[in-house]
């Protein structure tokens, strides 16, 4: 009588995945593990296990910690500035400029929502300092965004009729855009459920509005 191949015999192995295929795992590990932990708590004995993998596999994807965290926070700090390039419209509707911030913030609100950990990541290394070219790229995208809003609201003031220095307003008020939004974002980020990016979006227009109309001294349908 044949032996029958046991199931040790037929198993077949799990190909192996090189340090390029392994790495994206690894990232997402070592983002979790930072997530909770922050940079100097974050072990490479920690993102092994987080990873499933051993220590030599995650040296064979990163030579060492640094590395690893630079190449991390270089990721999420992409996929929050592409998710949330797409957030400013290009142009004000002069005819209903408060739907065109509104829609802003929902964009923007939406994106951050969907990307939550990016933005977490993002904020505490800038905070931190851990990387000086995440730093730099965050606060260039920021600086575009201020200059983007801030000559949109000047072209509107000027349509509106304002020759009291609308570049100086303008300047003004595109900042608080931008720091009501990445307020904002930090509660929709910390708590999902009590803060809806749609709910917030209407909140946040409704308090800049007000301030609009007190600063221009115009009224916003």
């Amino acid at each position: 009588m044949a032996s029958t191949p046991s199931d040790t015999s037929t198993r077949t192995r799990a190909p192996h995945l090189g340090p390029e295929r392994r790495r994206p795992l690894v990232l997402d590990a070592a983002l979790q593990v930072y997530l909770r932990t922050g940079f100097d708590g974050a072990s490479m004995d920690a993102i092994a296990a987080e990873a499933g993998v051993t220590k030599p596999v995650l040296y064979d994807c990163y030579p060492n910690k640094r590395e690893l965290f630079a190449a991390l926070l270089r990721r999420e700090a992409e996929r929050l500035l592409q998710a949330t390039a797409e957030s400013l419209p290009d142009t004000i509707d002069f005819e209903h400029p408060a739907d065109t911030l509104r829609g802003g913030f929902t964009g923007f609100f939406r994106a951050v929502a969907s990307a939550p950990d990016s933005f977490r990541a993002t904020v505490m290394a800038v905070h931190d300092g851990l990387d000086p070219q995440v730093a730099a790229g965050v606060e260039q995208h920021r600086t575009e965004q201020i200059g983007r809003i801030a000559e949109m609201i000047a072209t509107w003031l000027r349509s509106a009729g304002m020759t009291d220095d609308p570049e100086f307003k303008a300047e003004i008020s595109a900042n608080a855009v931008v720091g009501v939004g990445d307020s904002f974002a930090r509660l929709i980020v910390t708590d999902p459920e009590r803060y809806a990016p749609d709910d917030m979006a209407d909140r946040a227009a409704t308090l800049l509005l007000r301030g609009f109309e007190g600063l221009s001294g115009l009224e916003i349908p």
